[in-house]
């Protein structure tokens, strides 16, 4: 929640206790418009004191002014310390694990987003399939080479191990110009490679 769901909150609570805005504001020592710009939204992220003596003052339990500031996000800065005391020593504690033994610190987290991971990879075949029947129907000579290309690298593990580390790189990062001289160092090997085929044939 936020300082404008708490604002709302406010002028309910305001009125049933039948105290004017202004008055409200006076008595918590702030601008006779604190509590008219806070009610109305215009105070994003108001002061703990103020928030707990503004419930106080309008007859809040005092037993339950914090829990109920906390449902809107306002926390006593007590309480932020001891929750940023809390994750400190969370993510230390998590450090030293990773270090004592990495493996079975990933075995411990891995349900956590194993599952949406299988699901995202998942949706991309499903993408990817989709994207390779429309290559299909719309240019089915680029299609067969490509795709024909592909399935070459699926037969074989060492294919397979080349596949895998070529895209380990990011070949969408490259602007048109890298491209061109990817392409051209491509077409070039393989032109060379394709002259010593021949000239290994006539001899």
């Amino acid at each position: 929640m936020s300082g404008q769901e708490f604002g709302k909150e406010l002028k309910r609570l305001r009125q049933r206790a039948s105290i004017g805005s202004k008055e409200l504001s006076q008595k918590i020592g702030r601008a006779v418009t604190y509590v008219s710009q806070l009610e109305r939204g215009l105070i994003k992220n108001p002061d703990y004191y103020a928030c707990y003596k503004l419930l106080e003052t309008v007859g809040f339990p005092k037993q339950h002014i914090d829990q109920h500031l906390e449902t809107f996000g306002i926390i006593s800065p007590q309480l932020e310390e001891h929750q940023l005391n809390e994750n400190v020593e969370r993510a230390m504690y998590e450090e030293a694990e990773t270090q004592d033994d990495p493996d079975a610190y990933f075995e411990k987290w891995r349900h956590w987003y194993d599952d949406d991971q299988v699901t995202l990879l998942k949706d991309a075949t499903k993408s990817l399939h989709q994207m390779l029947d429309v290559f299909i129907d719309k240019d089915l000579s680029r299609a067969s080479t490509v795709i024909g290309n592909m399935e070459n690298l699926l037969a074989s593990k060492p294919n397979f191990e080349f596949l895998c580390a070529l895209f380990e790189f990011d070949f969408a990062r490259l602007d048109d110009m890298q491209r061109l001289e990817l392409l051209s160092s491509l077409q070039g090997f393989f032109k060379a490679k394709s002259e010593n085929n021949e000239g290994e044939t006539k001899k």
